[in-house]
């Protein structure tokens, strides 16, 4: 199957005019998804309003090395400041909304877009690579919840990894220090917001390199040590500078609060006890072998069903060939793809904590198979391309529709008084305390508090009910009740 190395998008498109066409409805495409609507929704406790408290303590702090959450130090997010830094940006500029918190996972996305398109420009036509970034827009693995629309790290997980994996393979097509330079900067972009997560596309690039018998050259060249050396110098400064200025020890709440600090959780509990474990986060933790092909279906349908139709198409070809004494080569692209894919989906599948934006960076992968599957069928019917665009339009208006244009009532019910002063008397969800902080609120933590004096200028927040004293505002949804008491 390598029909799209041969495809030309002058000719495709019939004139120079219609390139710029489809390049504009690309971006139109892209803007939307990630745009539109985008600080509407309500807050989602986790994670995006914790690390919206993370950025605005951290500014109220000068701390800008450690998190906190409720004046304490973080007892859930261990990594790297990078995130809280862009989240912090984002608010100097628009100030405290949303649209702010968020807005770094939508630029970091549009990143991801470009660098995932000049990826896919090293082996195929514009318009190959056009495809794959508008396939993945209109999909709500990427344009959806905890990733490009909510303020989560994996959409600049997603650039990080798009700029490594861009600029390796520019790399082991010229071997120039500048590429290694630059895939390194994307691997630390990855570290220092998920740390290990940074690895992820290292084992299938190692599995490409073996296959092409390349794995030796790469390591022979001094230039690859150089990138190498950028990656490992970036942890090694974080190290210093943790040890310099970071919290040592941190009571884990990953792990009945016992004493840990950012080194043991990065491999720890981040890493080895978040896929081993069979309970984490105070949770039991079942086996799930199904997990990816259920989680696809769920965030990349029906284009997961296509991918499965390619899968099986290869299978046939290699079959053929093998029967016929032919020699079969896969397409380099097709290759380098599904050789990254390979261990995600088996981290995926045989690891024990999963969620489901933990396929997000594999869904370039299946995205590249199932336009080169669509380019291929385009050679047997010309009418192909007209069925394949229905499919884009009708697929993309569902999603666009019912995630984007859709917008979730805000359920927070109790008054915002920037006259009134707020007393924590417990650990409330991140979303109630982010709004406080947010609309101005003196805001202060009293947790050994049991029976809070009556005063007109106070608000308390606590998990339970209290004193008839009080007027209460109950805040309620899906997984939690909260009282917002009040003299009356």
């Amino acid at each position: 199957m390598q029909t799209g190395s041969g495809l030309n998008f002058t000719l495709l498109c019939g004139m120079n005019k219609l390139v710029w066409i489809f390049r504009a409805v690309t971006v139109l495409i892209v803007l939307l998804f990630c745009f539109w609507n985008l600080g509407k929704n309500p807050l989602n406790e986790f994670d995006e309003a914790r690390y919206g408290v993370n950025a605005f303590e951290m500014m109220q702090n000068g701390d800008y090395i450690n998190l906190y959450f409720g004046q304490k130090p973080d007892t859930w997010v261990f990594r790297p400041p990078l995130w809280s830094w862009c989240i912090i940006i984002s608010y100097k500029i628009f100030g405290y909304n949303a649209w702010a918190l968020r807005f770094p996972a939508a630029l970091c996305t549009l990143g991801y877009f470009f660098f995932t398109y000049r990826w896919i420009k090293l082996y195929r036509s514009e318009f190959f690579a056009l495809c794959v970034v508008v396939l993945l827009a209109i999909s709500k693995g990427i344009t959806g919840f905890h990733v490009s629309r909510s303020a989560d790290m994996d959409a600049i997980l997603l650039l990080g990894l798009s700029v490594f994996l861009y600029y390796f393979s520019k790399f082991l097509q010229e071997y120039t220090s500048r590429n290694a330079i630059l895939s390194g900067i994307g691997l630390l972009i990855a570290f220092y917001t998920k740390t290990t997560a940074s690895l992820l596309f290292l084992p299938g690039i190692v599995l490409f390199l073996i296959i092409e018998k390349e794995l030796k050259t790469v390591l022979q060249k001094r230039n690859t040590w150089i990138g190498l050396s950028v990656y490992v110098g970036g942890i090694l400064l974080w190290f210093i500078i943790v040890q310099l200025f970071g919290n040592k020890e941190i009571h884990n709440e990953y792990d009945n609060n016992k004493k840990s600090n950012v080194w043991s959780q990065m491999i720890i509990y981040d890493t080895w006890k978040r896929f081993t474990a069979s309970e984490f986060d105070g949770h039991p933790v079942p086996k799930n072998y199904a997990f990816f092909i259920e989680n696809i279906d769920s965030v990349f349908n029906p284009w997961n069903y296509v991918f499965y139709l390619a899968l099986l198409w290869v299978l046939i070809q290699y079959v053929q060939k093998k029967r016929n004494k032919q020699p079969y080569k896969l397409d380099t692209l097709l290759k380098y793809s599904i050789c990254i894919a390979i261990p995600i989906i088996v981290l995926l599948t045989f690891g024990r904590h999963k969620l489901h934006w933990y396929s997000a960076p594999v869904l370039v992968f299946l995205a590249v198979w199932v336009v080169e599957f669509l380019f291929y069928i385009h050679t047997f019917h010309r009418f192909a391309w007209v069925i394949t665009v229905l499919l884009f339009s009708v697929f993309g208006t569902v999603h666009f529709v019912k995630d984007i244009l859709n917008v979730e009532k805000n359920i927070l019910s109790y008054p915002y008084d920037t006259q009134k002063e707020w007393i924590f008397l417990d650990i409330v969800p991140a979303h109630i305390l982010l709004h406080t902080l947010w609309n101005g609120n003196a805001t202060h933590y009293s947790r050994s508090i049991k029976n809070p004096p009556l005063m007109k200028n106070v608000y308390y927040v606590t998990n339970t009910v209290m004193d008839s004293t009080f007027f209460t505002f109950i805040h309620q949804d899906k997984r939690h009740r909260v009282y917002v008491l009040r003299q009356k």
